[in-house]
């Protein structure tokens, strides 16, 4: 019975899936969605291509992933990855339906799988990686995972009914080292970058999870990231066997055992730092030399809507994106902002432009997010966009910002006047992953035309 329950969703999973292709419709998991809800152990009886690496963590899936999938493309291997994000039970069954034929045989080499965090515990031995990468696990926006304690835990549940997985551990992520410890783990991480002390305004890392305790820092690179210690139980970072020593304008200095080894470095923002880091360690568990490593991810890059920069006439526009109401990612995108050397001006186009008129925006993520990064004598002056402009404004306000500083617009149409700064030579352009797209792209237009008008 459950063999014809299995085809049957599969064919006409296949059957969406062709008529969303013919509709130009590629990137949607609607054809996933068809099958799990006709079988919900789809994923558990598809075929799965040879290679099968899963991604999961609060920050970085999609750029990692992304990252993979163009290793294993430059080296003519056929790849099956979502690459707009799907990262839930459809979308897990869009990729495999993309990667199978009628008869449930893969047609692909490689599966590069991105998982949401609360999924794993029931899906991960569904999917049955032979790695799995976590990245990292923080504060979450309300309406997704919320608190990463909470997440650990699921997480464990998955590792614990799937123990052939080879787990890829961010070591100076106190929460994740907990993780898995009946799986074979390797762990990854990022000597200390001599970073002044911050105080956050989210601690996700307050008490020692064995004893209690207060932990300390030997050093701490942002947010909760670092080389801790629990004097009271001796509970501490584990030794990362892929550890960043030196991060370089172009390259990437990583101690593995008693060998060193340089790679390029795809951006030199940290969090991007460690998100080239856990790709580095899964392809030297996979075999892959330095050297090969290194000549791939040459050939890889970011995705164009996570980060990217362009010069005009000397002015650097550079957009980074974070996922919208995630205290954690807007405060790390702000706090690189704030740390950008030059003279900058800051535009937030972050979550109130969405289509759905129907969606209410929880707004508490506000003050849990570290706008003081943004009251920063280098940043001459910030735009806000959107519904919720003003009560932006009031939190930049709150973080200690001149008001002279801020300009607010509640629709798209109204910055073309306010994007025209002569005492800045960088733009910094802070978006969501997905509905702000098309926004950002105008006022990338509107940039280039200003500095052109006044290069003239």
């Amino acid at each position: 019975m459950k063999k014809i329950r299995f085809f049957l969703s599969l064919w006409a999973g296949k059957l969406v899936l062709w008529y969303y292709i013919r509709k130009g419709r590629v990137n949607d998991d609607r054809p996933g969605m068809r099958s799990m809800r006709l079988f919900f152990d789809f994923v558990r009886y598809v075929a799965k291509p040879k290679i099968v690496v899963a991604v999961t963590g609060t920050n970085g899936k999609t750029s990692i992933t992304k990252i993979i999938a163009d290793m294993f493309e430059a080296q003519g291997y056929s790849v099956a990855y979502n690459s707009w994000g799907a990262n839930d039970n459809a979308g897990y069954a869009r990729l495999f339906l993309g990667a199978t034929d009628v008869f449930n045989r893969t047609t692909k080499d490689v599966a590069v799988v991105e998982m949401d965090e609360i999924t794993i515990a029931y899906m991960l031995e569904m999917v049955k990686p032979q790695y799995l990468i976590i990245n990292n696990l923080a504060t979450d926006s309300l309406h997704r995972n919320g608190n990463p304690d909470y997440v650990s835990q699921r997480i464990i549940e998955g590792c614990n009914k799937y123990r052939d997985t080879v787990l890829i551990v961010n070591g100076d992520d106190p929460i994740c080292c907990g993780i898995g410890e009946n799986n074979k783990r390797v762990f990854f991480g990022v000597a200390d970058q001599g970073r002044a002390e911050v105080k956050y305004l989210t601690n996700d890392f307050p008490v020692c999870p064995k004893c209690g305790g207060t932990p300390v820092y030997r050093y701490r690179n942002y947010r909760h990231f670092g080389e801790f210690y629990c004097p009271k139980c001796g509970y501490r970072s584990p030794e990362r066997s892929v550890f960043v020593e030196e991060i370089r304008e172009n390259s990437l200095v990583v101690r593995e055992g008693k060998q060193k080894n340089e790679y390029p470095v795809l951006s030199n923002a940290l969090f991007n730092v460690y998100n080239e880091t856990a790709v580095i360690t899964l392809f030297r568990q996979l075999g892959y030399q330095p050297e090969q490593i290194a000549g791939l991810l040459k050939q890889a890059k970011l995705p164009e809507n996570r980060d990217r920069t362009v010069e005009v006439n000397g002015v650097q526009i550079h957009d980074l994106c974070s996922k919208r109401q995630n205290p954690t990612a807007m405060s790390t995108t702000m706090e690189y902002a704030g740390r950008e050397p030059g003279n900058k001006a800051v535009i937030m186009l972050y979550d109130e432009l969405v289509k759905e008129d129907y969606r209410i925006e929880a707004t508490p993520y506000l003050y849990s997010t570290d706008y003081q990064f943004l009251n920063d004598e280098s940043i001459k002056h910030i735009i806000v966009i959107g519904q919720r402009c003003r009560e932006h404004k009031i939190r930049l306000l709150l973080a200690g910002v001149k008001p002279e500083r801020i300009a607010v617009a509640e629709r798209i149409e109204e910055i073309d006047p306010l994007i025209s700064f002569a005492d800045v030579d960088k733009y910094i352009i802070l978006h969501d992953v997905t509905y702000s797209i098309a926004n950002r792209d105008h006022i990338i237009d509107v940039i280039r035309e200003n500095i052109a008008e006044r290069g003239a």
